[in-house]
């Protein structure tokens, strides 16, 4: 295929250009008198990992750190710790016995992708659901049993996030319920993983509860379970189950519980049903609070309110159920002031009653939701790092523990909480205010004393150091006084150190040299991801609508990407908070005309010189008056509808034209290209450009196509990205404004 040169496009990723999250970034490598290395990777969010290997064995290097992403208890007995490497456990009786952490799902110390497979454990800890690829490397889901690693498949063509789980449990961890081809399913899970290993599962036919999204349905205890179609709310006894989806024609779907004001949408709203089933917390369209009673055949008392924020802001929302019979709700957004940052959120609490009544407002970085204890009486959350625990009846202060960051925990029971923070996971006393360390999220440095191994934290809220020596015996960190590094990259037999690796997704690698052979190897050699580099661009526009915009920004900030923002005017006008968003995140921001109208087909119109002046020098200044700042001298027209008259006629002002739209098939326009993808689904698209892009290829995404589908390529960018860092492609920005184009048009 004849390659073709077009010029600058709309957005660039840098990935050469600066640190980024994808990568690890391997620190101070050391080495012992007995072949034993250690050094700290960074990767993700957090403090660096304590990475432990032998020269001399074929072992792949071992983690010896776990950070928190996140916690909970299984039974009260175990905690359960979940990050990107996997999920840890640590039984609580080990606490002063010889048993550590364990891992019950290791996955692959990897380059640094984000973790596509959100994982979704069973209460009880036995079974997990989680997103995968299959040898025809599809994604799908699947269902596992954590000891055996049997798995069954639920669906072969999942609708998945990377923040979202694609299964939920009951209670008892007896169903898990599932979203496929735009129905809800449960799964009976004695019924599939049986004693003999033989399903013995329906057909998914008499399984089926009905049309929705997991959104539409969820577990009340171990009794019922809600859903939502419509305007109405149904109650369905869990002894009951089988009989309404086997039966249903006949049965209907369960009983009419409620009946809302307005029609349920499984794609926006979503619910939270309390433990007894006698009421409902409703989030409509993102923005409307609801509360009703759900106990009697007329339903019950509802009071609503609504959260005062921007369309763009796309708020998180968590209801909890309190031992008064109150309602607590939680509402965290993204802060939309100069200076944005997906990390930096503000959260409100409300509690309603006969009324809802905000009682805190805070500006937080805060990604880990709130908890109430196991008796209702006290919730914990996270508060700029901060962990603070709230009396739920008068919204008291109990305890704050700033002694370092804190980023996730977990209720022992309602006097003990464990604490996840950046360099430790601790135990921590309400009452008593004391705490132990129960294990190391991260290091500054780890360094080897002799043959001891050692660590250095953060200490005393950051004012000081604190040392851990790692027990092998027992593979458990325990304090020890402030120690010497005695370390060095080189013994009698090998040494170590950094240097760039072949692959260019990770410029960082450890590698050994012997120094009796010569022999150079990279610990990582077995690990690294699909290679090749082959190099692609990504376009976006900002026509009309903000639709995906944070999660766009979101998924940049996460790749340590800076990018090029082609705005229309009219998406300006419509939206001065998101225009200031995109210019104060860092990135360029271009023109594309005041009007979001073709400008080849504007009738009575004359479109001279005069015109396209105007209306580019009219969206400067709107971009001017939103944000203070001045727009780069690039331009394409909307639709990317401009004929050569109009192309000369910025030319004499200054402006470039962006030629990046010509690779839309002709004859067909802008939009019946979209409309070709909506037929595709997402995740489709994404399979396409991951396995049809080649070398200098484009990927074409546009802020709001979600108004062809449910849902939108800008809102899964990170998915993409990370699935094409997967399959060996680079990200980069082309400095001459130039690009070969690889033809990739779905058909």
């Amino acid at each position: 295929m004849k390659k073709i040169f077009y010029n600058t496009l709309l957005i660039f990723f840098l990935f050469f250009c600066s640190k980024s999250f994808c990568k690890t970034a391997f620190e101070n490598p050391y080495i012992n008198g007995a072949n034993k290395i250690v050094f700290c990777a960074s990767r993700f969010e957090h403090s660096a990992d304590v990475v432990f290997s032998d020269a001399s064995s074929a072992q792949p290097p071992e983690i010896l750190t776990c950070f928190p992403k996140k916690m909970r208890m299984i039974s009260g007995e175990i905690l359960e710790i979940q990050n990107d490497s996997g999920i840890a456990r640590f039984s609580l009786g080990a606490l002063s016995s010889s048993q550590g952490i364990s891992w019950v799902v290791r996955d692959s110390f990897s380059d640094g992708f984000i973790s596509i497979g959100a994982k979704s454990v069973s209460p009880d800890g036995k079974y997990d659901c989680v997103i995968k690829k299959s040898e025809k490397s599809r994604w799908i889901t699947v269902i596992r049993q954590i000891a055996t690693s049997f798995e069954i498949i639920l669906d072969e063509s999942p609708d998945f996030s990377t923040d979202s789980v694609p299964a939920k449990w009951s209670p008892d961890s007896k169903i898990a319920l599932y979203e496929k081809n735009g129905a809800v399913y449960f799964f009976d899970i004695q019924a599939s993983f049986s004693l003999s290993g033989g399903e013995v599962q329906l057909p998914e036919s008499a399984r089926r509860i009905g049309e929705g999204s997991l959104s539409s349905v969820e577990f009340s205890g171990n009794r019922f379970l809600f859903f939502m179609k419509g305007d109405f709310v149904y109650k369905i006894a869990r002894n009951e189950l089988y009989a309404r989806t086997i039966y249903s024609e006949v049965t209907g779907l369960g009983k009419v519980s409620a009946v809302l004001p307005f029609r349920f949408n499984p794609k926006k709203d979503i619910f939270f049903p309390s433990p007894d089933g006698e009421k409902i917390a409703l989030v409509t369209n993102g923005r409307v609070v609801s509360v009703l009673g759900v106990s009697s055949e007329i339903g019950g008392k509802t009071t609503m309110f609504s959260i005062d924020e921007p369309p763009s802001s796309q708020p998180a929302f968590s209801a909890y159920w309190t031992s008064g019979g109150d309602t607590l709700f939680w509402v965290c957004a993204p802060s939309l002031s100069d200076g944005f940052s997906p990390s930096n959120l503000h959260s409100a609490f409300y509690k309603i009653s006969d009324a809802a009544l905000e009682i805190e407002k805070m500006s937080v970085s805060c990604k880990f939701p709130p908890a109430v204890s196991p008796d209702g009486k006290k919730i914990a959350y996270i508060s700029a790092g901060s962990l603070v625990v709230k009396d739920c009846e008068t919204w008291k202060t109990l305890a704050s523990f700033s002694d370092e960051e804190y980023v996730s925990f977990a209720w022992k029971n309602e006097n003990e909480i464990f604490a996840g923070g950046v360099f430790t996971i601790k135990r921590l006393g309400l009452k008593s205010g004391v705490y132990e360390t129960v294990f190391l999220s991260g290091a500054k440095e780890a360094f080897w004393d002799g043959d001891a191994l050692v660590a250095k934290v953060l200490g005393n809220g950051g004012k000081s150091d604190a040392f851990f020596e790692y027990d092998f015996s027992v593979r458990k960190w325990k304090n020890t006084v402030g120690r010497k590094n005695s370390s060095s990259n080189q013994n009698a037999m090998y040494r170590i150190f950094l240097g760039e690796s072949s692959n260019p997704l990770r410029e960082n690698s450890v590698f050994i040299r012997n120094l009796s052979s010569g022999e150079t190897q990279d610990i990582f050699q077995n690990i690294s991801p699909g290679g090749g580099g082959k190099k692609v661009s990504v376009v976006i526009d900002a026509l009309d609508s903000c639709g995906g915009l944070l999660k766009v920004l979101s998924a940049l900030e996460k790749f340590g990407v800076k990018a090029t923002f082609f705005i229309n005017g009219e998406f300006i006008r419509r939206y001065p908070l998101e225009t200031r968003l995109i210019a104060a995140s860092g990135h360029e921001c271009a023109n594309m005309f005041f009007t979001a109208t073709d400008l080849t087909n504007l009738g009575p119109f004359v479109i001279d010189d005069e015109f396209i002046k105007r209306g580019l020098s009219r969206t400067e200044d709107e971009f001017f008056f939103a944000t203070g700042k001045e727009m780069s001298l690039k331009w394409h027209a909307p639709f990317y509808k401009a004929s050569a008259k109009m192309k000369a006629a910025a030319k004499k002002i200054g402006y470039s034209y962006s030629e990046t739209g010509r690779f839309l098939p002709e004859p067909k326009t802008h939009d019946d290209f979209l409309k070709s993808r909506a037929r595709l689904g997402t995740n489709e698209i994404i399979f396409r450009y991951e396995h049809g892009l080649s070398d200098g290829g484009v990927i074409y995404l546009r802020l709001g196509d979600n108004f062809l589908r449910d849902d939108s390529l800008c809102e899964k960018l990170d998915i993409l990205i990370s699935s094409l860092l997967e399959k060996g492609f680079v990200l980069e920005h082309h400095s001459d404004g130039f690009i070969v184009r690889a033809s990739l048009n779905p058909k």
